[in-house]
């Protein structure tokens, strides 16, 4: 009961959701995301690896989101073989790209998880930058780390948009404009800069 009150979707977003303008399949879909992967799904990173990832996801994310939740849609993403159908020319497939980059970036930092926010920062920022020094000991080279981090960036982020938590803290309706009512998709009717229409969301108010 508290996992389900922690999660509620607010009440403005539900009722978008439910509403004539999206497509019960995409319906179907976001709500699947917000129940979450199953308890049963197999990843393919090992415990060690899983700290790591969300540590990352956390720093990535500025402590935005459930960095320990991401890492895990992200390793069973690895395991099915799904992502974005795109990687650097230098890195090995993201299955084993992923787990070489976690394994050297906690090699390099002596532990990478149980470091600072700040050290953890600063050691996310020189590999970033490609400023690692020689780093062929861990099988990825300066140049390979930095386009690793650039993918783990991407997955991060990628994921924790697709959230409907997510959407729904950012005001973003853009999912319920794909129905078709009868008469083509409903799409939007005001497409001027700073007019909004009575059924999309609002972005909370960000404190002063």
């Amino acid at each position: 009961m508290h996992r389900c009150i922690e999660n509620c979707l607010p009440e403005d977003f539900i009722a978008l959701l439910n509403s004539e303008r999206v497509a019960p399949r995409m319906r179907k879909t976001l709500l699947a995301r917000h129940a979450g992967p199953p308890a049963s799904g197999k990843g393919v990173l090992n415990p060690r690896q899983m700290n790591v990832l969300a540590a990352v996801a956390a720093r990535v994310l500025d402590g935005a989101g459930d960095a320990a939740q991401i890492a895990r849609r992200i390793d069973l993403q690895l395991a099915e073989g799904a992502g974005d159908g795109w990687r650097y020319a230098d890195l090995p497939d993201d299955r084993l790209a992923i787990a070489l980059g976690l394994d050297a970036l906690d090699s390099l930092a002596g532990g990478f998880a149980e470091r600072s926010a700040e050290e953890q920062d600063r050691w996310l920022q020189e590999i970033a930058y490609a400023v690692m020094g020689n780093t062929s000991a861990h099988d990825l080279d300066a140049g390979q780390l930095a386009h690793w981090f650039e993918d783990v960036r991407a997955d991060v982020v990628r994921t924790w948009t697709s959230l409907p938590a997510t959407m729904a803290a950012l005001g973003y309706d853009g999912f319920a404009v794909g129905n078709d009512t009868g008469n083509g998709p409903v799409g939007y009717v005001e497409t001027a800069a700073g007019r909004d229409e009575h059924w999309q969301l609002r972005a909370p108010e960000t404190a002063q």
